[in-house]
């Protein structure tokens, strides 16, 4: 069994790169990539660190992203002459369906992470650092699910002029040339281990991670067997055993210890084996280690990019206003997430301040004074959650207006930003859910 490695901080390939507006190029890559993992463990400030930029809200609490964004990182050569865009699909938190029947989620949250992975290049499995992994955990199983669909992808789909139509792009089409930058060449996912800070000493992080290490190799060597007809496969494309039934974990370390691979299936095995990631999305610690391996995993295609070189999601600017006010809800009411709150974004208007359009600088040149007024009701179904939002005398609505002015400056580019939230009560059941 391969060593997992940890990164050493290496300098990230893109240091010679800008990212920028692209021109013709004689080069372009991309690399479609989902991250996935079970709630909480990061996936969406680790979006959001890859992206620079926060196109995907982020929560200490469960479940908070509740559909798939898409963002996005172009980098270019400084000679102009080659760029690469990575392409990201966020997903929610990957529950089991018995899992989720407890939690009392819908089914749409638990098969979204799943369906977001089909048709992708590459797959970041967010870890946990600081879970402990039971030898008899539902949280294993999951994971080793998640590996299971890693490895059933099928790569982006492109069109192509030779053939008129849609056309699979293999995920390791040209890795095969890469080989000095040391990528698994056919590798479809890697680890990333999560909130490393939380995490002492350090070397129980290299125990997790070869207990990673022996699910992956289990997952993979289970695959290949699929993969040779020795095992029939389900209706989710994972394969079964007429008297075992479906996939767990347990039957693919059976299943490994009873077909063991030649030399050739071996080193197949070998160049499917996972990349680890060491991170601290909180602080963006380890995100150019992921972020060097990612561009160099990146394919060529013939096609425009899905997104403008200078675009970090594909989100509206009133939906990324949406993603951040989410955000600060969410953060704000650490005891209970009330996910039937619904956003209604009243008014968004940029302009010029009204009141003194221009103020002196220190050179005594007039400066104009750039403003966002916005108004969004938060429309919630019960009173407990209506009284919730509100908190004692509106301090907790005013910490959310007063954390979100912040972050929407920022994206805004705003030196103002006039923020009024409002909560509203609405107890017509077949309102909820709807904008």
């Amino acid at each position: 069994m391969q060593h997992p490695q940890h990164q050493d901080q290496p300098t990230p390939s893109n240091t010679s790169t800008t990212e920028e507006e692209a021109p013709p190029l004689l080069v372009r890559k991309r690399l479609d990539v989902a991250i996935v993992g079970l709630p909480n463990a990061g996936k969406s400030q680790i979006l959001n660190n890859l992206t620079n930029s926060p196109v995907s809200a982020v929560s200490r609490k469960r479940h908070t992203t509740r559909a798939g964004v898409l963002g996005a990182r172009t980098v270019i050569s400084e000679d102009k002459q080659k760029g690469t865009q990575l392409v990201f699909v966020d997903t929610p938190g990957f529950l089991r369906f018995q899992s989720a029947r407890q939690e009392g989620l819908e089914r749409q949250l638990v098969v979204s992470a799943g369906s977001a992975m089909q048709q992708v290049d590459y797959t970041l499995v967010v870890v946990d650092a600081a879970r402990v992994l039971e030898s008899k955990d539902d949280y294993k199983e999951t994971l080793a699910t998640l590996l299971m669909q890693s490895l059933q992808t099928t790569g982006r789909r492109e069109w192509s002029d030779e053939f008129n139509d849609l056309i699979t792009i293999p995920p390791y089409q040209d890795r095969d040339n890469n080989k000095e930058d040391g990528i698994s060449s056919k590798a479809k996912f890697g680890f990333i281990l999560n909130k490393v800070d939380l995490v002492n000493p350090k070397n129980l992080l290299l125990d997790k991670a070869y207990i990673l290490q022996a699910m992956a190799e289990t997952c993979i060597h289970y695959h290949m067997a699929v993969k040779k007809g020795l095992i029939p496969l389900d209706n989710d494309g994972r394969g079964k055993n007429n008297q075992e039934g479906k996939f767990s974990l347990q039957r693919a370390q059976e299943i490994q210890k009873q077909f063991e691979l030649k030399q050739a299936g071996r080193l197949e095995l070998v160049k499917q084996m996972p990349q680890f990631f060491y991170t601290d999305a909180k602080k963006g610690e380890g995100i150019s280690d992921v972020l060097e391996i990612l561009l160099k995993l990146a394919t060529v295609t013939e096609n425009a990019w899905p997104m403008d070189a200078k675009q970090s999601s594909n989100l509206t600017t009133l939906e990324r206003i949406e993603e951040i006010i989410r955000e600060k809800v969410y953060r704000c009411l650490h005891r209970e997430v009330p996910h039937q709150i619904d956003q209604v974004n009243q008014v968004f208007r940029i302009g010029q301040d009204e009141d003194n359009d221009e103020t002196t600088n220190g050179n005594g040149e007039g400066k104009t004074k750039k403003t966002a007024l916005i108004h969004q009701t938060l429309v919630v179904y019960t009173k407990s959650h209506a009284q919730l939002v509100q908190g004692t005398n509106g301090r907790t609505l005013a910490k959310i207006r007063d954390t979100a002015i912040r972050d929407l400056q920022t994206m805004l580019q705003c030196d103002v930003v006039n923020l009024l939230l409002t909560v509203k009560l609405n107890t017509s059941k077949s309102e909820r859910g709807r904008k």
